[in-house]
């Protein structure tokens, strides 16, 4: 198992209120589980493996390229299968939350993103990158790439 897990304290600016807290890489062997945990919204990138999510009382299976977004204070748990391991990206992000088209609030979004994987990686790694090296102004780069994602 590895992780790697980084917090960010970047202001706020004024094109949107989402803001990014932190960045997290995870992978973990079959059969592992975390524990139930409300924080930020939440968006996960299922990068490899296969497993479940567990939210709002209901399981739903994961695969790769599986792009979900967590509104706030909501209670989740992402679960390795029995027999792979589950890699993923995951970003705390401050001030952002949606709504579904009917004026509903739903507690995620779930899109497979198997047709924008090269471009899904290549921001989430960008991210990774800038957070693990921390170059001149790395917080605007992160801030700019979290904003990329989101559009």
């Amino acid at each position: 198992m590895s992780t790697y897990h980084d917090r960010l304290n970047f202001p706020k600016r004024p094109r949107t209120d989402a803001r990014l807290l932190c960045i997290t890489r995870a992978k973990h062997g079959a059969g592992w589980h975390g524990t139930m945990r409300l924080n930020a919204c939440t968006l996960f990138y299922i990068i490899s493996g296969a497993g479940a999510f567990r939210l709002d009382g209901e399981r739903f299976p994961i695969l790769q390229d599986d792009f979900i977004l967590v509104n706030p204070h909501e209670e989740h748990l992402e679960i390795s299968s029995g027999t792979e391991t589950l890699e993923y990206i995951a970003l705390g992000i401050d001030g952002l939350d949606f709504v579904a088209g009917g004026g509903q609030q739903p507690c995620y979004i779930r899109i497979h993103c198997r047709d924008k994987r090269e471009e899904m990686l290549f921001y989430l790694k960008a991210l990774l990158s800038e957070m693990e090296t921390k170059p001149a102004s790395y917080d605007i780069v992160c801030q700019d790439l979290l904003e990329v994602l989101l559009v």
